[in-house]
């Protein structure tokens, strides 16, 4: 089964914009960092950077079964219905295979490009309203990913972060007996 997902790793693979790093004043609570992503020139995440990504990042997994369900009520009302859908998905990450696609209609795989394209725009939008909710752009909240992906220390610092924003484990109850 062909699974949607909204994931970090998706949001990010996407090449992220070139954006004009603006002077911020730093203040001496204001811890930030340095660092050099790929293609990107320095960037700095101050701590309440790292929060603000945090946070998104959760509320973005959060997100996901509703956002799942959606996409899957959709593919199952549209013409091509889930098995069909799947099919085609399943051709086209084969593209050498050519004994599949020679199954399905012309209309057919235009329809599967037009839903996967709305399912698409409508997986990004999602996202950047989670993001902008969280005081973030969506073009910084991409440039963080990718800065983290090269910095160890990045990542050992939205690795704390996450760590504090982990809702706290419910005790074991152990039944009576």
């Amino acid at each position: 089964m062909v699974v949607f997902s909204i994931t970090i790793t998706f949001l990010v693979s996407c090449q992220a914009k070139k954006e004009s790093t603006e002077e911020k004043p730093k203040t001496e609570t204001q811890k930030t960092q340095t660092i050099q992503p790929q293609k990107q020139g320095n960037i700095e995440v101050s701590d309440a950077e790292i929060t603000k990504f945090i946070a998104t990042a959760n509320k973005l997994r959060a997100s996901q079964d509703k956002m799942r369900t959606k996409l899957m009520n959709m593919i199952k009302e549209s013409d091509l219905g889930m098995q069909k859908y799947q099919a085609i998905a399943q051709s086209k990450r084969k593209p050498n295979d050519t004994t599949q696609a020679q199954n399905f209609t012309k209309k057919e795989l235009q329809d599967f490009d037009n839903l996967s394209k709305e399912i698409s725009m409508m997986q990004q939008k999602n996202a950047e309203k989670i993001v902008s909710q969280e005081g973030l752009t969506f073009e910084r909240y991409k440039a963080i990913s990718s800065a983290a992906r090269q910095d160890s220390t990045l990542q050992g610092r939205l690795r704390k972060e996450a760590m504090k924003q982990r809702p706290p484990k419910k005790p074991k109850t152990i039944p009576n007996q």
